[in-house]
Formats: C-alpha cells, sequence, structure tokens
C-alpha cells in the first residue's frame, strides 16, 4: 500500500482493524458451521478471501483498504472449519496423518506464495500480484465447493463442551506464545546475529517453511502410530533442538539445520486437532476448533511482543527461552492430553 500513500503506521493500522474483526467472527463463524454445516462456511470463508483481495485491485487511496482487509483477514476463519470438516470425515485412525497433511498443505503454500509475490511485484507491479492471489482464490473456492457434504448433526445447544476441553484451550495461549518467540525475529538474527548475507537470508526462511510444512505431516502421521504424546514430546525436542542450534552455532549447514527444525513450532497443530477430535462432541466440532484456533494465535500475538522485548536484550535469548520452554510446557500438554483422552474412552459406551 506504500504506492497509495500509506506511510508503515497506516498498513499496520489497516492489517490490525482486519486481523482485529477476523478475530471476532472465528467464534460466530463455528457456531453457525455447526448449525449450517461446515461446507457452506467453507465456500464461505474462501470467497471472503478472494472478494478481500479484489477490492485492492481498483484502489486509489490507502483508506479504501480498510474493507479489503477485514474481508481478507476474516478468511483465517476457514482454518478451524476446514479441520472440522477434516475431523468429521476421516475415519479416526487415519486422523493424525489427515490432518498432518491439511495443515503440511497450508505451511507449503507459504513456501510459494511469498517469492512468487515479490517476484511478480518487482516484475510487473503489485496489482498483477494482488491480481494472482485472487486467482488462487478463486481456484480454493472452486476446489472447496468439491468436497463431500456431512451429515447433519443435532441442535449443538443440547451439548456442551467437557472440562477437558477447557484445561486445554487454558494452556492453548501459552503454547502459541513459546511457538512464536523467536519466529518473527528469525530474519533479522540470522542478519544481525549470524552474518548471514542479506541476499541468502530469504533461503532459510524458506528452509524453516519448509520444516514446518514437513514436520505438520511427519508429525501427523507420528500421532497415528504411537500416540499424540510421544507425537508432541518428540516434536517439542525437534523445535528445542533447532532454537538451540541457532543460538550457539554458526556456519551454513548448521544454520540450515536449525531453520528447518525451528519449523517444528506449529508441527504439534494437526497431532491437537487430531486430539481435539476425540473429546469434541459432534454438535460443536466446529465451534471447539474456533475456539483452539482464537487462543493459539492470541498466544502467537503475545509471544511475538515478548519475542521483542526479549531480542532488545539479548539477540539469543527469544530462542534460548524457547529452547527452555518447549519440552515442559510440552510435558503439561500430554499430561491434559492423556487425561482427556482417559475420560473420553471411558464416557464411549461398551
Amino acid at each position: 500500500m506504500g504506492d497509495l500513500g500509506a506511510t508503515p503506521a497506516d498498513i499496520g493500522l489497516v492489517i490490525g482493524a482486519g486481523m482485529g474483526v477476523a478475530a471476532l467472527v472465528i467464534l460466530p463463524a463455528g457456531l453457525l458451521a455447526d448449525r449450517l454445516g461446515r461446507r457452506p462456511m467453507v465456500i464461505a470463508t474462501s470467497a471472503s478471501g478472494m472478494l478481500g483481495a479484489l477490492a485492492f485491485l481498483p484502489l486509489t487511496d490507502w483508506h479504501g483498504a480498510f474493507v479489503g482487509a477485514i474481508l481478507y483477514w476474516s478468511a483465517i476463519a476457514g482454518l478451524p472449519m476446514v479441520t472440522a470438516h477434516v475431523a468429521a470425515v476421516e475415519g479416526r485412525e487415519r486422523m493424525g496423518h489427515a490432518m498432518g497433511m491439511v495443515y503440511g498443505a497450508f505451511f507449503a503454500g507459504t513456501i510459494l506464495a511469498s517469492p512468487l509475490s515479490g517476484i511478480l511485484a518487482a516484475s510487473f507491479g503489485p496489482r498483477v500480484a494482488i491480481g494472482s492471489a485472487v486467482a488462487l482464490f478463486a481456484l480454493s473456492t472452486v476446489a472447496v465447493t468439491r468436497i463431500t457434504p456431512t451429515r447433519r448433526v443435532p441442535d449443538p445447544a443440547t451439548r456442551r463442551l467437557g472440562r477437558s476441553f477447557w484445561t486445554l484451550l487454558a494452556v492453548t495461549p501459552v503454547a502459541g506464545l513459546v511457538a512464536q518467540l523467536a519466529v518473527p525475529y528469525l530474519p533479522v538474527y540470522l542478519r544481525g546475529h549470524a552474518g548471514v548475507p542479506l541476499e541468502q537470508v530469504g533461503f532459510y526462511v524458506a528452509i524453516f517453511a519448509f520444516g514446518s510444512a514437513l514436520l505438520s505431516a511427519l508429525g501427523g502421521r507420528l500421532a497415528d502410530r504411537v500416540g499424540p504424546v510421544v507425537a508432541l514430546m518428540s516434536l517439542a525436542s525437534l523445535f528445542a533442538a533447532g532454537a538451540l542450534t541457532l543460538a550457539v552455532t554458526g556456519g551454513a549447514v548448521p544454520l540450515a539445520l536449525g531453520a528447518l527444525l525451528l519449523g517444528a513450532n506449529v508441527a504439534g497443530d494437526p497431532v491437537m486437532a487430531a486430539t481435539l477430535q476425540r473429546i469434541l462432541p459432534a454438535e460443536r466440532t466446529a465451534f471447539g476448533y474456533a475456539a483452539f484456533q482464537l487462543t493459539y494465535t492470541a498466544g502467537q500475538g503475545a509471544g511475538a511482543l515478548a519475542g521483542g522485548r526479549l531480542y532488545e536484550t539479548d539477540t539469543v535469548l527469544p530462542l534460548l527461552v524457547s529452547a527452555a520452554c518447549a519440552l515442559p510446557l510440552s510435558a503439561i500438554v500430554a499430561v491434559v492430553v492423556v487425561k482427556m483422552t482417559r475420560r473420553a474412552a471411558m464416557a464411549v459406551p461398551t
């Protein structure tokens, strides 16, 4: 939006407004999905992203960007809807694998989108890059119209979310905070502390994004084979190892390995999504995933702010604190997961 006369503060205001409205939309969208069906809401959120990107094309002044930003960021409500849909149509024995593939595909998209948009904007102008985003959103909207409709469930008001869910939800913001402490400052850290040339920083960021996609898929499959507790602890160990590698080593290969393993920061998401399927009543699945997404995202925002404070104190602190907190936090989450899966198993009639 800089070519429309917007200052960095103006851009932040527009993005903040879009994300703020999106946060308010997530829970109502989950409630509607439980009542009207997940497929219509997935289609609606995908179309919202397309319309939001489309709204940027005719702009001649940045003040008109608020509408596009609100529509664009509201599309984030589609992720918990997709998660709820997968939970409804996939068998429990393959739930982790299915969730891992969905989340892995999401992170793979970020790998391709960032460099592609930069190349298009530099070569043909920002409107061409935005137009390409509109086309991709349109393709996504057409694709989600092909997903299988789920069966109607009883009135969501007849079922309440159990204590296990609320306990897990209380831990979720802390998990989001730890996951996001170091990640926003990875490019700055690589350039300023590790001495990576500016033209190579993008390479390491791409490796990090690839690690997110790969480890999300592998984490989901591991959860199916050995259970969520082992999967979560394994992923936390990889994340801690990546953070420590980046903090205490140098050189191209160790930095690349550290960036790859740091991608495990979000690899536990599909594991938790598959685990939630065991405790959420079918009537409240979309709302449950929406609440999980909202609290996790709030934790990530707090993590980004806290990470900035730590980075100003010492550039390696975000990485060291992330490494120190990863395993203890995962152990707490694992205890909660064990208790809630036991309760869920006891609640199933024999």
